[in-house]
């Protein structure tokens, strides 16, 4: 029977990128050790959930005594490009009756029993072969009461036959447990569900969740205690899509008390159905190993390849002491202290991965601007309870001034600005439209400034005035113009004017070539629209763009257009990335997300495990169907075979277990997606064999034929359909 090994489902079109090093890397050896592990793993991970599908239908077909004439993982079709003929097949063989093979589109796989083709094409010419073949007195057999060859496939009962159809799904399904039950008895690495910290202006911030808590109940999920992060958002997001407009019910356990949460989803950007409450993963105090740190940063200049890796004992003289929730020691001291202090350096004592010890200085990081300066736009969220609510901000509120000083605001620095000052902050707010416009002091008394780290927020596009409960929008228009503005290569305040209004970004590379590791950093697709042209808008943020500058190297040149007055001028101008005055909040270091080991106690509980995580990946599989069917999410986060590899080599590159868990979700997949009741995969047999059962005789074989030649038409327009989302996803259409 025909596997459909073409589809897979996801809500998130977000992938783990794998980072490549050069030939001469001095890790050149690991590197190629390391791909030739994840290429192989996607090989063999991918290829033995079909080659299982298909054994299931070969086993159950021999059992009943079944002619199988061919066994295929992959597809051998004939293939001929530019007057090239290419093989059908990377290998075959026969044995017995059988011929075993790899076809060379490895998009599926199928058994060939005597009697049986899904190709409509070939359905009568197959029929008649069954017929002769029991005419013929070289098979020593006696022609049975249909007429047809006893060893053929629709020679056999309607339950013999279902049971055969139905085989390779229940195959996928026993493999998919057994996956995860392996899984879980070595150990399985995971993220833990536990809130590292909230996005500035999302429910979960709205609420005023603390960090620390542990999730154990979200969605469809109860009471887990060890509930990983991505089950708990998958919960969310289904939950959020399905209904936007409900509440999603969260329990969250801090020490021995549980609280409970009816928090509203958010919409994560305009183009993506996906929706979440806005918890973050809380971050180790380890450096990323494979990252190390982002490019032209001042951590990238100051952090050699040996500190990769290395775990931060402390910052400025204060130790890091483990997290009684996670068992670790967490980041978040280190991402605080270089965001409240970014205008001074700070220091790391460290431990590497060899053992040796070492102090490292962190100079702070240059904020990079296009030399303009952004207006402070309307108060975007309040924290429920928070000191910005109580001293009564209300949202919709603009900032025009702090303290006495009500010169005009930059909405970027705003946030560093504001936790320089001591005592209560005074904000002068605007309130109001038109001859109705009011401006008023308001006093916000609040325990700490201190920013909980960069406090411009790209998830949200939100900046946040952290220790005082309230987010505000970041405008479009030029309030200013930094000092670089007018010196050098850029003369923008001789250009443009206070009050336009930017409108686009392109980049010019020299010599139009892009520099390695911005290509490696951030990948094509972000590059490509940098280049052509980055319009401001809910696609396109600007606080995404501002972020996106400080990893760029100065002097990277940039064209820039602006509108001005009704916005029916349009003013042109070039400028440099420069280093300003000011700070930014983060310095290029990167830290790895906190893992724990899931283990099964006993074989049993890891059955028990297998099982659990068998029925979570199908309600996942199940939930993204529905979605789709009712157009809560569009057929573009359908991924296809590109998907399904990257999904699979990323699992790969983190571990044995994660592929393990990985391949469950693929096995539940294949199973579910092969038993819908579409004529050509295995749902649709089923289909004909109940209509059989039901009527006492088959479906009329035109009918039958008929149907079948559309499912295949429309499956392999799918296939072209998945084809193509897999490019864009991927690789961004580039």
């Amino acid at each position: 029977m025909g596997a459909c090994g073409g589809t897979a489902v996801e809500l998130s079109s977000d992938l783990i990128r794998m980072g490549l090093l050069g030939a001469d890397d001095p890790n050149w050896i690991t590197w190629l050790g390391d791909k030739v592990w994840v290429w192989g793993a996607v090989a063999l991970g991918v290829g033995f959930v079909i080659f299982v599908h298909e054994l299931g239908h070969f086993l159950a077909a021999k059992l009943f005594g079944v002619k199988c004439e061919k066994f295929y993982v992959g597809f051998d079709v004939p293939i001929t490009l530019l007057g090239i003929r290419f093989p059908r097949t990377l290998g075959k063989f026969r044995w017995g009756e059988t011929e075993y093979g790899i076809g060379i589109i490895p998009l599926g796989g199928y058994v060939k029993m005597l009697g049986q083709d899904d190709d409509p094409r070939r359905a009568a010419e197959e029929r008649e072969r069954i017929r002769l073949a029991s005419d013929s007195k070289e098979t020593g057999e006696e022609e049975v009461a249909s007429g047809l060859d006893p060893r053929s496939f629709p020679a056999k009962t309607v339950w013999q036959r279902m049971i055969i159809i139905s085989a390779g799904v229940a195959m996928n399904v026993i493999t998919g447990i057994l996956f995860a039950a392996l899984a879980f008895g070595l150990g399985v690495l995971y993220q833990p569900a536990v809130i590292g910290n909230t996005i500035a202006g999302y429910p979960a911030w709205q609420a005023g969740l603390p960090s620390g808590g542990r999730v154990i109940s979200a969605g469809e999920i109860q009471n887990d205690p060890k509930f990983h992060f991505e089950d708990m958002t998958m919960e969310i997001a289904k939950a959020g899509i399905g209904a936007p407009d409900e509440p999603v019910n969260v329990a969250i356990r801090y020490g021995e008390e549980v609280k409970t949460y009816q928090l509203k989803t958010r919409q994560v950007s305009p183009d993506s159905p996906l929706r979440l409450i806005g918890i973050e993963m809380p971050k180790e105090n380890l450096l990323n190993k494979g990252l190390g740190t982002y490019p032209n940063s001042v951590a990238a200049k100051t952090l050699g390849a040996d500190d990769r890796g290395a775990r931060v004992n402390s910052v400025d003289g204060e130790a890091i002491t483990e997290d009684p929730i996670v068992g670790v020691g967490l980041a978040s001291k280190v991402i605080s202290s270089m965001a409240t202090n970014a205008a001074t350096p700070i220091t790391l004592d460290i431990t590497r991965e060899d053992g040796s010890k070492a102090s490292i200085v962190v100079p702070p990081q240059p904020y990079k601007s296009l030399g303009i300066r952004f207006g402070v736009g309307p108060v975007a969220a309040l924290m429920a309870g928070g000191p910005a609510e109580l001293a009564g901000v209300r949202v919709g509120d603009r900032i025009v001034g702090v303290g006495d000083d009500s010169t005009a605001i930059d909405a970027i620095t705003l946030p560093r600005r504001v936790a320089e000052l001591e005592g209560s902050l005074v904000l002068q707010v605007e309130r109001g439209e038109g001859d109705q416009k009011t401006v008023e002091s308001i006093t916000i008394n609040a325990e700490t400034s201190q920013l909980r780290g960069n406090p411009i927020s790209t998830a949200s596009n939100q900046i946040e005035l952290a220790g005082y409960g309230l987010t505000y929008d970041a405008e479009l228009q030029i309030v200013g113009f930094d000092d670089v503005a007018n010196s050098g290569s850029n003369s923008l305040g001789q250009k443009l004017q206070v009050g336009d209004e930017l409108q686009r970004v392109s980049v010019q590379w020299p010599d139009d070539k892009i520099p390695a590791d911005i290509e490696e950093f951030f990948g094509k697709k972000t590059l490509k629209t940098l280049a052509e042209g980055w319009q401001i808008g809910p696609d396109q943020p600007l606080l995404v763009l501002i972020d996106l500058l400080q990893y760029l190297p100065v002097e990277t040149k940039f064209d820039i257009k602006v509108a001005r007055g009704d916005g029916r001028q349009i003013v042109e101008a070039q400028t440099t990335l420069k280093n300003s005055s000011d700070f930014w909040y983060e310095r290029g270091l990167e830290f790895e997300p906190v893992r724990l080991i899931h283990k099964a106690d006993s074989v049993g509980e890891a059955f028990s495990l297998g099982l659990r995580e068998a029925k979570r990946k199908a309600a996942d599989v199940f939930g993204f169907l529905r979605l789709l069917f009712t157009g809560r999410v569009g057929p573009n986060q359908i991924g296809g075979p590109g998907a399904i590899v990257a999904m699979v080599g990323s699992a790969a590159s983190v571990g044995f277990t994660k592929l393990l868990i990985t391949l469950t979700l693929l096995s539940i997949n294949l199973a579910i997606l092969n038993f819908l009741p579409i004529p050509a995969l295995d749902g649709g047999h089923m289909v004909f064999l109940i209509a059989e059962a039901v009527r006492g005789k088959p479906v009329d074989e035109e009918l039958q034929a008929r149907l079948t030649m559309a499912g295949v038409l429309g499956l392999l327009s799918l296939m072209v359909f998945v084809l193509i989302n897999d490019y864009l996803n991927l690789f961004g259409g580039a």
